[in-house]
């Protein structure tokens, strides 16, 4: 026998559905855009293997870490420096990096540069002669805050994010790392991620390995304003691999081999949009966490662009992947805003 149900309480239960299926938990729509976008053209063709990041200076010039070095270009992709100056007659020159891994450029044009090779954070003037070196150990990423201060990671230290003054003095660490196992170096390891800073003193710490793709965003006092780990059903193949070779290997103490869940993070100056990276796709957040979009990058050929930095401009994204290059692709997110995102 059926149990009598009134009319009115099935069309109230059918509205309820109707609102929990596309209401997120923020009170905006939940579903994001999917799309394919192809550059429209390479930049920089004489670049290729080795090339790391790319950023835009104060003047409007390019910069670009090719492993040894900064490259200087003029809008024209002109080569206009190379950073540490080359020596020179009556001018030896800075001294050489090993292996810079990341670095990023201030208001007044100064380079600063993670060098992994030689466990050093290296500063430079904008005509390349070298200001000052703070010795820090395996450094991984490096941003500067618009309050002059130093923001790096390491694989090496306790916490994700280490501030230095303009001096190169230690003032604090912030960022608590996640706990794998009680091996310090293995859970050191896990917590090795990308840094990138915004022009409102916000920092941006992405994790490389961790199982799920996973970023959080401080402020410069170092509280935790967002922590979005990614556990949907697309990423969740990997990630249970991952954890059952992290368990493995947490009771061998060996380091696990891990394929990078996240390349790069990137952040809209004017907007604080994040850009988050991992293989050729990457997803675009509101600056509050909710998730806007997922695009699949691809070059005019039609290969898979592996990214391992991103640049956000006004009207374009400038990409770098190594080894296919440099590349430009049309601004796709103009049009969206949380409350018109359309399905997938």
């Amino acid at each position: 026998m059926h149990a009598r149900f009134p009319l009115y309480r099935w069309l109230t239960a059918a509205l309820l559905f109707a609102l929990a299926s596309t209401i997120s938990p923020l009170g905006v729509h939940a579903q994001t855009v999917e799309q394919d976008i192809t550059a429209t053209k390479r930049l920089y063709p004489e670049l290729g293997a080795g090339v790391w990041s790319i950023k835009r200076g104060p003047t409007g010039h390019y910069y670009i870490l090719v492993g040894r070095s900064v490259l200087v270009f003029g809008d024209d992709q002109e080569k206009l420096a190379e950073i540490p100056k080359p020596p020179e007659k009556g001018y030896r020159g800075a001294p050489p990096m090993v292996y810079g891994v990341a670095f990023d450029v201030d208001s007044a044009g100064r380079v600063y540069v993670a060098d992994r090779g030689a466990n050093i954070l290296r500063i430079f003037s904008p005509d390349g002669a070298s200001l000052l070196n703070i010795s820090f150990q395996s450094p991984t990423g490096i941003a500067v805050l618009p309050s002059g201060e130093i923001a790096a990671a390491s694989a090496s230290t306790d916490h994700l994010i280490t501030i230095f003054d303009p001096r190169g003095r230690e003032l604090r660490s912030i960022g608590d790392q996640m706990d794998f196992s009680d091996n310090r170096t293995f859970n050191r390891f896990l917590n090795v991620g990308r840094l990138v800073s915004d022009t409102a003193n916000n920092m941006y710490f992405a994790f490389n390995y961790f199982p799920e793709p996973t970023f959080r965003k401080y402020d410069r006092a170092g509280y935790a304003q967002l922590d979005i780990s990614l556990n949907t059903m697309e990423f969740a193949p990997a990630a249970q691999a991952a954890r059952r070779e992290i368990k493995r290997e947490s009771t061998t103490g060996n380091v696990p081999e891990l394929k990078p869940t996240v390349s790069c993070i990137g952040v809209d100056p004017k907007t604080e949009r994040i850009w988050l990276a991992f293989g050729n796709e990457v997803m675009l957040f509101e600056k509050d966490g909710l998730q806007l979009a997922e695009y699949r990058l691809y070059t005019p050929e039609g290969g898979r662009l592996i990214l391992n930095s991103i640049l956000i401009e006004p009207e374009r994204l400038i990409i770098t992947s190594d080894p296919l290059g440099i590349y430009e692709f049309p601004r796709p997110d103009k049009l969206i805003s949380p409350a018109t995102s359309a399905p997938k």
